[in-house]
């Protein structure tokens, strides 16, 4: 997969975002964000991907599809059209562009995603993929800025937690139900009979707890989350693995992530992958063990 250095995005990274408390059982409060940082990453995660007509991904994208499947990887839904997407938000100067803006070109034919250090990406027709462009070379073509990030509530992490265990227990009891269902890679997420791992952690969370991880993968998720090391892991932690087609990144790289679960304590990580779906397997030792990447803490 092509991308941009992860942690050198990180840096130029401008963050925005805006807060929405919401309540879970037991009166937890938590607070939504959306921010810029996570929107600029997650579009790098597409350079290169290829352009096809009136495609919204994950393989191929057209100019809106490319823009709402971005949003969508940190909870931002929006209509699939660039009609709907030059309403979308607020109308923004284009002296005043921030990273996430959504920038619209030559009587919005085709639109992109402002990433900062002047520059934004794009589902290029002409080019046949997602790329990346100097707003310099073009500004004479932009004809308007929308802003999404401070007027949408997006990707929902704990503000605070009287009792972390009984959060995390709800957490996996929610993905206990699922146990038995199907894998599919690339799953709907809106049709609950097959899941892939990012989906299954992602309804585990929003029902047992109501966090809202969007609807992205695993690397979309882990960004959602507080780093930790392997030995602060406790029951609701998320855990990170390599693939096999992942296993070629440098062990610091984001993209070496491929696979996502639940911590539920004693080595044990529920997940769902390959035959069988949704299941129990341990990380004492064997495949899981060998392939830990990362360890994320959403609940505090």
């Amino acid at each position: 997969m092509t991308k941009k250095d992860w942690l050198k995005k990180s840096t130029l990274a401008v963050m925005l975002s805006t807060s929405l408390l919401v309540f879970a059982d037991g009166g937890q409060a938590f607070a939504a964000q959306a921010s810029a940082s996570d929107v600029a990453n997650d579009a790098y995660d597409l350079l290169g991907k290829p352009y096809k007509s009136s495609a919204n991904g994950p393989s191929s994208f057209d100019s809106a599809g490319f823009i709402t499947y971005v949003m969508k990887e940190s909870g931002i839904k929006l209509d699939d059209s660039l009609k709907s997407l030059t309403t979308a938000g607020k109308s923004v100067a284009k002296t005043d562009i921030k990273q996430g803006d959504i920038l619209f070109f030559k009587n919005d034919s085709y639109a992109g995603i402002y990433v900062g250090n002047d520059k934004f990406l794009y589902a290029s027709k002409g080019q046949g993929k997602v790329v990346e462009q100097k707003l310099s070379k073009v500004k004479s073509d932009l004809t308007k800025v929308r802003r999404i990030l401070d007027t949408t509530t997006g990707t929902t992490k704990p503000e605070t937690s009287q009792n972390w265990e009984k959060v995390a227990q709800s957490v996996i009891k929610a993905g206990e139900k699922y146990m038995g269902t199907p894998y599919q890679y690339a799953s709907s997420r809106s049709d609950k009979s097959t899941m892939d791992c990012s989906e299954f952690v992602m309804w585990a969370y929003k029902e047992g707890a109501n966090i809202d991880l969007g609807k992205g993968g695993a690397r979309s998720e882990y960004k959602k989350t507080k780093e930790i090391s392997r030995s602060q892991l406790r029951p609701g932690d998320l855990v990170f693995f390599s693939t096999r087609a992942t296993m070629k990144y440098d062990a610091n790289d984001i993209n070496r992530i491929g696979h996502v679960g639940i911590y539920v304590g004693d080595n044990k990580v529920l997940h769902t992958y390959g035959e069988g779906g949704v299941k129990y397997s341990s990380m004492k030792s064997g495949w899981w063990n060998e392939h830990f990447v990362r360890a994320g803490r959403v609940i505090n």
